[in-house]
């Protein structure tokens, strides 16, 4: 792997780490708020069904009859708790309420959304509050179910970022190194290198530049198919003369060594003049009154 790919790989990793800890850290402390604000209570279909039950008791019984009810699934029913907390924040059966307990119920009962694990009714120009509390033991499953391992989903996301950084930097890097090996492929002499295959299907801006750089080797090839070629003519078309100048050149030599020699023998079978005049000139020279001087 080159140093491209481990930059890639690295800036991708840390930010998907930094931003996988942040969307984290908030999803926990909204979870946590949340959870903060139901662990006192106890929800689903069972409380709404309880609440409703107890409300419509009241409203078609009286206090007299509701207060039977309780008492009635309070000693038969262990597991059943329905809280009724009048105007003056006492409960029916005089049980201890927390202050958080209180706010809570009073807090769901307003929002009046489904299911209703809290009601508010009135009956006589007084109101009552109606609540199914969380027992100690399901509020200590509670907070267990809401506080797993950090290990766990810590672990799931590193190894999840980890594989899609090393998977994003090396579908960046891939077609680079390949760009890299045509360069040194075009710079040896192989300007016959292509690699627009190379590219597969991308259909981005590294795809561009491997066609054109397709385009620019074949335009080099092109070129230097031209230069060779005008070459070869060049060369073919002076051949012919330089023959027949090489061959002018060696008939020449040839034919002056042939002068040359021709002229030595000549000079050498002819000696130098006789003095034929002798006594013609001795004569002239005593007829004028002159001495002759013989050479």
């Amino acid at each position: 792997m080159g140093r491209l790919f481990w930059k890639f790989f690295f800036a991708f990793w840390l930010a998907l780490l930094v931003a996988g800890a942040g969307v984290g850290m908030v999803v926990w402390l909204h979870q946590q708020a949340s959870d903060k604000g139901n662990q006192e209570l106890s929800g689903g279909p069972r409380a709404s069904f309880l609440v409703n039950a107890t409300a419509v008791t009241l409203r078609h019984g009286g206090l007299a009859a509701l207060r039977d009810l309780l008492e009635e699934w309070q000693n038969n029913r262990g597991g059943v708790h329905v809280y009724i907390v009048d105007d003056a924040n006492q409960e029916l059966l005089g049980r201890g309420i927390s202050a958080e307990m209180l706010a809570q119920a009073r807090r769901l009962a307003a929002e009046d959304r489904e299911p209703r694990i809290a009601r508010l009714e009135t009956v006589d120009d007084r109101k009552y509050l109606f609540f199914v509390p969380a027992d100690d033991e399901k509020k200590s499953a509670h907070r267990q179910s809401l506080t797993p391992s950090p290990l766990l989903p810590l672990s799931i996301g590193i190894l999840a970022s980890l594989g899609f950084s090393a998977l994003l930097a090396w579908y960046l890097a891939k077609p680079i190194r390949h760009l890299r090996g045509a360069f040194a492929a075009v710079a040896a002499g192989k300007l016959e290198t292509r690699i627009g295959a190379r590219m597969g299907r991308r259909r981005d801006e590294i795809a561009d530049l491997g066609r054109d750089f397709d385009d620019m080797t074949e335009q080099l090839q092109t070129l230097v198919g031209s230069q060779r070629r005008l070459l070869h003519d060049v060369s073919h078309e002076l051949r012919s003369p330089l023959a027949r100048l090489q061959a002018a050149i060696a008939a020449g030599a040839a034919t002056a060594g042939k002068v040359g020699r021709f002229a030595g023998t000549h000079r050498a079978g002819i000696g130098p003049p006789r003095s034929t005049g002798g006594g013609t000139a001795h004569a002239i020279a005593a007829g004028s009154g002159h001495e002759w001087r013989g050479g």
